[in-house]
């Protein structure tokens, strides 16, 4: 992927205050991209209705290459410990209700434990980008996805996280992820779109919003 950053205006354009029409009317034209309303709903609420559903959660094939991984390496006990399940569960109730300390420490618990647990590294990373660590929480949503690359809410949460820090080239990139994964969801293309905005890509933005309110009519 190509380095991110701020992406300014094409040259010129914080000058263009004003164009002329034919009957020699000022007409304003924007200096800067408009962007789409929405609200961020996806995040945990978004994994976790993803994680209830098991859609598209990873296929057969990549379940059972991280059986063998873990077999290999000795996790598989680890990997279907009750216990280890109960102390993820607690954790996303701790989640779900705002005791993100708590969380934090089960969900590393967890990771710590069994490193293949892909829920737990990008729960753990949603938990840093609360926290303001949003490089971290880039690190930690990469290695879910090294585990597993077909889960949507990875992606997006990716996505969401280079956005932080002005990565915008992989925000989008991580977005187009998401939306081939999980291709009905308003949230995501608005997302896209959005990004494409600042990037000043505004035809494919307005297609994005088009294709969010398609979905989702009278989105948000």
């Amino acid at each position: 992927m190509t380095g991110g950053g701020d992406h300014p205006p094409p040259p010129g354009s914080d000058q263009r205050q004003a164009d002329t029409s034919a009957n020699g009317a000022q007409m304003k034209l924007p200096t800067a991209p408009i962007h789409f309303p929405f609200n961020k709903r996806l995040g945990l609420r978004g994994f976790l209705i993803y994680r209830i559903s098991n859609k598209l959660e990873g296929s057969s094939v990549n379940r059972q290459q991280r059986r063998a991984k873990m077999k290999q390496e000795g996790l598989g006990k680890t990997a279907t410990s009750p216990a280890l399940e109960a102390a993820f569960a607690s954790a996303l109730r701790h989640h779900q209700a705002g005791r993100f300390n708590e969380a934090r420490a089960l969900y590393r618990e967890v990771a710590q434990k069994n490193p293949l647990h892909a829920d737990s590294l990008h729960m753990l990373g949603m938990i840093e980008h609360h926290m303001g660590h949003f490089d971290t929480a880039i690190g930690l949503i990469k290695r879910a996805i090294d585990l597993n690359d077909r889960v949507a809410p990875y992606h997006f949460n990716l996505g969401r996280a280079f956005e932080e820090v002005r990565q915008l080239d992989e925000a989008a990139a991580s977005y187009r992820q998401a939306v081939q994964l999980w291709p009905d969801n308003a949230d995501i293309y608005a997302n896209l779109g959005n990004v494409l905005g600042d990037l000043w890509r505004l035809e494919e933005a307005a297609i994005c919003f088009r294709k969010a309110l398609e979905i989702e009519p009278g989105f948000p």
